[in-house]
């Protein structure tokens, strides 16, 4: 916008109305849109950019605006050869199977070190430990204990 508005102040000296200068500007983006939808291409929709969802039927549509296309009306240049799958997002819990939230709500629990040390509470032989850093660095680490029986935690500054 800045460099648009530069141009705009270099092309003359007449007094340009608020108006005016969004006008400019919007003929400005529009040029320069038209030009990068060129550019873009598949599967970018030429109306909004967004990206094109494409479904079995070979219907080819944008879910941002009202784009509608087909396949079969597109030149075979235009068209993926190969398709990329990216990993770096996991998917969502919803989208998950009930067997797969399940298991993952297992794997999440965490699993402790045992010591031997009784359970201030049930009198258990054998409790769990772990340790966070909730004060400042230079202090000690928290010691939380759990007991596998009566899951009663309680915490131990070191």
């Amino acid at each position: 916008v800045l460099s648009l508005l530069h141009s705009l102040s270099s092309i003359t000296s007449r007094q340009f109305t608020f108006l005016d200068t969004l006008k400019f500007i919007h003929q400005q983006t529009t040029k320069t849109n038209n030009i990068i939808t060129k550019k873009m291409g598949w599967p970018f929709c030429p109306s909004c950019r967004a990206t094109l969802s494409v479904d079995a039927s070979g219907l080819i549509k944008c879910n941002v605006c009202s784009y509608e296309s087909n396949l079969s009306s597109m030149p075979k240049s235009e068209l993926p050869t190969s398709t990329t799958i990216s990993a770096d997002k996991a998917t969502p819990l919803w989208a998950k199977s009930d067997e797969e939230q399940e298991a993952l709500r297992q794997s999440k629990e965490p699993t402790r070190v045992m010591v031997e040390e009784a359970c201030i509470k049930c009198g258990a032989p054998e409790v769990g430990f772990y340790t966070v850093q909730l004060r400042s660095v230079d202090e000690g680490q928290t010691v939380f204990y759990e007991c596998p029986d009566c899951r009663y935690t309680w915490s131990i500054n070191n």
